[in-house]
Parts: structure tokens; C-alpha cells; sequence
């Protein structure tokens, strides 16, 4: 069982190392490249959260990328199961409120949060 990186950069098109998913980068995707790592264990796809900095907390390009990541195991016939865990001690904390404030996705009103 090898740990390996999920993306590897190259013309444009991010690539597993060893099943070659495929990602179309895009800059929400580039930021984000580092907080999602992956290994696959006989036929279990394994997805690993990795923002220890900010909990594991989840953001729109986070979000993204583990959809896409999730959406290229299930189309490969060799994974059966994918599991979803973390790198740090904790799994997640949820949204990443801050990120999602900053980027007019949620606002404040009177001290109530809207969504």
C-alpha cells in the first residue's frame, strides 16, 4: 500500500499517477491541489482530507475537487468501495465559514447569518 499524491501537474490536465484520473485544471482547482491525497488499497479508493490548518473545514474548491475526485473512482472499474478520511486528527469541522463569508457566498444581516 503506497500513499501518493492525487494531481501531478502536466500540459494542463491533472493526473493520477496511477489510474490517470483526469481533472481539468482550473484556478479553483489549482489552490486546492495539496488538501485532497488519495491511495487505493486492492479494490478500496481512499480519499483523504488534508487541510490540518484549518480543520479539514470545507470550501467551494475544496468541495470541487473531491466531487471530481469522487466521480473519476466511481467510474473506475477496479475500485468497489471508496472511503473518505483524514490526515490529521480530526476529520472535518465543517464549512469553512470564514472563506465562504470572504467570497460573498453567505452575508450578515443584523447579526444573523444568511444563506
Amino acid at each position: 500500500m503506497n500513499t501518493f499524491r492525487f494531481c501531478t501537474r502536466s500540459f494542463g490536465i491533472l493526473k493520477n499517477r496511477r489510474r490517470n484520473y483526469n481533472l481539468k485544471e482550473s484556478p479553483e482547482i489549482r489552490d486546492v491541489l495539496d488538501c485532497i491525497q488519495t491511495e487505493t488499497d486492492d479494490r478500496i479508493g481512499k480519499i483523504f482530507l488534508n487541510r490540518p490548518h484549518a480543520f479539514n473545514s470545507l470550501n467551494l474548491d475544496l468541495l470541487s475537487v473531491l466531487n471530481e475526485t469522487i466521480k473519476s473512482m466511481i467510474s473506475d472499474p477496479h475500485i468497489t468501495i471508496i472511503q473518505i478520511g483524514s490526515t490529521c486528527d480530526n476529520f472535518s469541522s465543517g464549512s469553512d465559514i470564514k472563506k465562504l463569508y470572504n467570497e460573498g457566498v453567505i452575508s450578515t444581516t443584523k447579526n444573523k447569518l444568511v444563506i
